[in-house]
């Protein structure tokens, strides 16, 4: 299997119980997505996550293939706290590189 290398991207993250600001070194790589035969024509900086079981995205790259969020089958995803986050899963191809993944991806408006 290949191996993608990435340094990790330098952020900035707020402590919502102190307030504190400090800067916080963040797994991300830059993808695209393809849903049939149409690219989204914006880059993606998502996070590598890996404890993650499943991709879950803002369903803001659904408006512009012009597919309803709730056309996608309904997973309801716990998160921090137990906060339930309802996702619609749909298929696409994640580009990185020159490589392509088959998969799907949750995508929320809660996420």
């Amino acid at each position: 299997m290949p191996v993608i290398k990435r340094n990790f991207i330098p952020g900035v993250f707020q402590d919502p119980a102190t307030k504190e600001i400090e800067l916080v070194f963040q797994p991300k790589v830059t993808i695209f997505i393809k849903i049939g035969d149409i690219l989204y024509p914006f880059k993606i900086d998502a996070y590598v996550d890996s404890g993650a079981v499943r991709n879950l995205f803002p369903a803001d790259p659904l408006k512009y293939f012009n597919i309803k969020l709730n056309n996608g089958r309904k997973r309801i995803h716990y998160g921090i706290g137990d906060k339930e986050v309802i996702s619609y899963t749909h298929n696409v191809q994640i580009l990185i590189d020159k490589f392509r993944i088959n998969t799907e991806i949750d995508f929320s408006i809660k996420h």
